[in-house]
């Protein structure tokens, strides 16, 4: 539906507008790449997750072991080139900071966000943590990627 939808807007474009001015409705193109976009990440990011779920289930590996190793390694590759091309610059200070801060923002925010997520939704009820050896495993983690 969506590769048909483009090819017909594409086509529509490429006949109806001039090279020379801006469309009248160049505010609706816009928003519709950005739409765009934001379903193509959206489904490959879901296809790379179901490729790691189905590699798990033929490896016999836990999910959150897989997440925490593969997902987490792959989300940091963005940080890594930022932080090398700060160094390069000359600001091997903020590379510094940015190698600490920007996970430990994530996981601050993500995990505050979650549980605060979750306590609104069981209150009054107190949110009860099983202690389980995975649990430990991903504090392990959590804990070996922050020192």
């Amino acid at each position: 539906v969506c590769v048909v939808a483009g090819l017909f807007v594409s086509v529509l474009m490429f006949f109806f507008t001039n090279k020379r001015r801006q469309p009248r409705w160049n505010v609706i193109i816009v928003i519709w790449s950005f739409l765009a976009s934001i379903m193509w990440i959206f489904l490959i990011a879901n296809e790379l997750v179901s490729v790691l779920v189905s590699l798990g289930h033929l490896g016999d590996i836990n999910q959150v072991i897989l997440g925490a190793i593969v997902l987490a390694g792959g989300n940091s590759v963005a940080d890594t080139v930022a932080n090398l091309g700060l160094a390069r610059q000359g600001l091997p200070t903020m590379a510094i900071s940015a190698c600490y801060s920007a996970p430990l923002f994530s996981i601050l925010f993500g995990l505050g966000f979650a549980l605060v997520f979750q306590g609104i939704q069981l209150y009054p009820q107190p949110y009860v943590i099983s202690p389980d050896s995975i649990l430990f495993i991903s504090a392990f983690f959590l804990l070996g990627t922050l020192t």
